[in-house]
């Protein structure tokens, strides 16, 4: 005796969705913001002087030399703000994608790292930093860092020039 298995088309639709059942939900939540915080039009736009450098300060790549000082003012921000943090951004250094590049047709390698206050912690490129606690509505806060040269090749490997750089931040806030 011979059976004949008949599957119907709602029958087979069911099997092939069945593998493609969920597994688990991921919920999505935030807040959009009227005005965060603002930043003081005195921190907008920057210079920061770093020296002149002697290239013999340059032993081995990581070597440090130089610095200056970045503050980035904040005010009137939104009283739900808790932190705000700046994430820095520009074009990479070679040989180290967490500090910058400087600027082409100058001295080669060295970059810019931006460290937080305490002078001795990078903070990487596109990674928002450690942040400090918003100021009160209506008050301001500075947001303190430092630049310092970094070494990405041997001294052998260091030719002299211009050593500048351009970076953009943007607040991030917790």
């Amino acid at each position: 005796m011979h059976r004949t298995l008949f599957f119907s088309p709602a029958l087979i639709i069911t099997l092939a969705l069945s593998t493609y059942a969920a597994d688990g939900t991921i919920n999505f939540t935030g807040t959009i913001l009227d005005a965060a915080c603002t930043v003081d039009p005195g921190s907008a736009n920057q210079t920061v002087p770093m020296g002149s450098v002697n290239k013999a300060s340059f032993t081995n790549v990581g070597d440090l030399a130089s610095s200056g000082p970045i503050v980035i003012t904040v005010n009137a921000c939104d009283p739900s703000i808790t932190r705000v943090a700046a994430r820095f951004e520009g074009t990479e250094a070679a040989g180290n994608s967490q500090i910058l590049a400087l600027t082409p047709g100058g001295a080669t390698g060295v970059g810019i790292g931006i460290f937080e206050a305490d002078g001795t912690t990078l903070v990487p490129l596109n990674t928002k930093s450690v942040g400090i606690v918003a100021p009160a509505a209506g008050a301001s806060a500075d947001l303190n860092f430092v630049a310092k040269y970094v070494a990405t090749a041997a001294n052998a490997d260091i030719t002299a020039g211009d050593a500048n750089s351009v970076a953009t931040f943007t607040l991030d806030y917790n």
